[in-house]
């Protein structure tokens, strides 16, 4: 079942303006972001739903086993299910929104939704039955997950954003009843809690930033693909590695990555925990001319550091100018500050 493309999202939304959109973001003061939210959750039900067949539910008991990354969104979902809870309890309203909107946005959104693709996107080869009902298990179990952890992230959410999410939970093909309303509130299960899986999730998550943040930082479009290397004397770290080196040449962009006893030639360094992650940037990057360039922001950085300073030294400033202007150059110093750390940081990595 496929959300019906007529239906634009801010239809929808104009539809469901009330106290709901606006209570879901007291936990942000930033300007629009409920609209931006409810575009989250809209997109991300749109691609759960057109990629669920219309014999979905047949399919469900010859799907495959559950994999690490389902099992740790089930966990974190499970988890979030019990700081709502609890926030709520306390009257913690913005507690409560605040988890529920990191768990859907970052963790369902931005990493649970990435790693199904794999498996959403696999073509089953026509010539081979056998491997043929193994991609399209596959396929079922992840879709399984999808709509498993939406359906209850939805009811989750339902006190924060009503409207919308009654909407998208009549059109998902695992609920009944008359309204969202009337179902039970999501509640912490403790059979659904899977430790060792999450750790490993986590730790691939990790790595995955790491690597984005370098090549971020060396200014490495992201349709481009890098050779890439690690060294470890971690076997933990060794293992996730190796078993989701898929989702790491994938989310990371990468042509390769392999395991090395000491640092290739032509490579920048970083480091994940016990992992050194080695990039190899021959043809890629002009690291001299990348080095001048941040040489250059953090030169513009110093001297803007040096005014704000000098300003907020001056005690006749301080006395007379009134209290929000003497705030916004205390934040501007901060912010400079912190732009000048991570420039610092940035140009070890790449003189290392």
């Amino acid at each position: 079942a496929e959300i019906d493309n007529k239906i634009k999202l801010d239809q929808v939304i104009n539809r469901c303006k009330n106290v709901g959109l606006e209570i879901a973001f007291i936990c942000t003061t930033r300007k629009g972001y409920h609209f931006y939210f409810a575009n989250k959750i809209w997109n991300a039900t749109r691609y759960v739903l057109i990629n669920t067949p219309e014999d979905f539910i047949a399919r469900v008991p010859y799907m495959a086993p559950l994999r690490a990354e389902d099992k740790w969104i089930i966990t974190k979902l499970n988890e979030t299910a019990e700081v709502v809870n609890k926030a709520l309890y306390e009257y913690q309203y913005s507690q409560a929104a605040h988890a529920i909107y990191e768990f859907f946005w970052s963790d369902y959104c931005d990493w649970y939704i990435e790693f199904t693709k794999e498996r959403i996107y696999k073509k089953a080869p026509e010539d081979n039955e056998e491997l043929k009902t193994k991609v399209e298990n596959e396929r079922t179990t992840a879709i399984y997950t999808l709509l498993y952890v939406l359906e209850k992230a939805l009811r989750i959410l339902h006190p924060f954003m009503p409207y919308i999410t009654e909407e998208l939970w009549h059109r998902l093909p695992n609920t009944e009843g008359e309204s969202i309303s009337l179902t039970e509130f999501p509640e912490k299960n403790e059979e659904e809690i899977y430790e060792e899986d999450k750790e490993k999730i986590e730790r691939l998550r990790e790595i995955i930033t790491r690597i984005r943040s370098l090549r971020s930082d060396l200014q490495i479009k992201p349709n481009i693909k890098v050779k890439a290397s690690f060294k470890t004397d971690s076997e933990f770290s060794k293992k996730v590695i190796e078993e989701f080196k898929e989702h790491i040449l994938n989310l990371a962009k990468l042509e390769s990555f392999e395991e090395v006893d000491k640092r290739p030639d032509g490579t920048v360094a970083t480091f994940s925990r016990d992992t050194e992650i080695f990039l190899h940037i021959e043809g890629h990057v002009d690291l001299e001319k990348l080095i001048e360039s941040y040489e250059k922001k953090r030169e513009k950085i110093l001297k803007e550091l040096e005014r704000v300073n000098k300003k907020l030294s001056k005690e006749d400033f301080l006395k007379k100018a009134p209290v929000h202007v003497v705030e916004k150059e205390k934040q501007i110093k901060e912010e400079l500050e912190n732009d000048l750390n991570k420039l610092e940081g940035i140009l070890k990595v790449l003189k290392g």
